[in-house]
């Protein structure tokens, strides 16, 4: 009730105005009964006038302000469980106290941003791969803000290529939840996936950070995102880390076009800059390859 009565009282404008009105003319009363002698004598007309004045302000803090608080409430403002009720036209029962359970349970978080930033960190000659590091941060949002979310997600790397003979393997570096690490870092063969929960707070993004180190043929493996949320914005950065190597991404898109952006040694290029994706298949495709 506290937090209905802040969100209710306090944020809406229109109930503010009720109470600045009841403030100014309290403030009226006082300064006319303090400085206008004839204000409490009623034989007057200013008396009389002042004796009608205080009853309809008396009558008015009484009832008319709770009124007028009230129905300026506005439904959306109330407790999820309340707006709830109301869509379900007030009923009551077992039946409803269920489904509005698993109203909770429906409620699904979606992506308000998400950037993957891919390093590109040595080249292997002889078998011609990259060795790379993808670093990914997305931004859960809540539909309903002022609501909690639990979600149970994962994260998952597959087809792994293997390493060159003597180097490192494909590695899940680690998972962060709100700054929480999930797991340790673990190295897989061929594919890996971990799972997760999370809880996306009311009026604040959950961030969730992963990193993979892994090894992509040149021009052979391809780079590819299926969105299974809601994504506002999506950005995709490829920095050349290699001392003298330029490389080139090559992008398809899905309309069959084809561009190839090619990116320096020690540059930085945007790939992928993408907004209001909704969960469809692969979203964009793109390879790395030696300039």
């Amino acid at each position: 009730m506290p937090e209905l009565f802040n969100r209710i009282l306090w944020k809406d404008w229109r109930v503010k105005l009720v109470l600045w009105s009841v403030g100014l003319a309290v403030t009226v009363t006082l300064t006319f009964y303090i400085f206008v002698p004839q204000a409490t004598d009623a034989s007057h007309f200013l008396g009389a006038a002042f004796a009608s004045w205080i009853s309809g302000l008396l009558l008015f803090l009484l009832v008319g302000s709770v009124v007028a608080i009230v129905s300026l409430a506005r439904p959306e403002q109330e407790l999820f469980d309340a707006r709830a009720r109301n869509l379900l036209r007030r009923q009551e029962g077992s039946h409803i106290d269920y489904i509005i359970g698993r109203f909770h349970n429906l409620l699904e978080a979606y992506v308000a941003s998400s950037e993957k930033r891919i390093l590109v960190l040595d080249f292997d000659e002889a078998e011609n791969k990259f060795y790379t590091s993808q670093t990914t941060v997305n931004a859960l949002q809540c539909y309903l803000d002022d609501q909690e979310v639990s979600i149970a997600s994962s994260v998952a790397y597959e087809n792994a290529s293997s390493p060159p003979k003597g180097r490192p393997k494909p590695c899940l570096t680690y998972l962060k939840v709100d700054g929480d690490h999930v797991g340790d870092s673990e190295e897989f063969e061929i594919k890996i996936k971990r799972d997760f929960n999370a809880k996306v707070p009311a009026n604040k993004p959950c961030i969730v950070e992963h990193r993979f180190l892994y090894w992509i043929k040149a021009g052979e493996e391809a780079n590819r995102h299926r969105p299974i949320r809601y994504t506002k914005r999506m950005v995709v950065v490829v920095e050349n880390q290699l001392a003298n190597r330029s490389i080139v991404a090559i992008l398809k898109a899905i309309d069959g076009l084809e561009a190839r952006i090619t990116i320096p040694a020690g540059s930085t290029e945007t790939i992928v800059n993408l907004s209001e994706i909704a969960p469809r298949d692969t979203i964009y495709d793109f390879y790395l390859d030696a300039a």
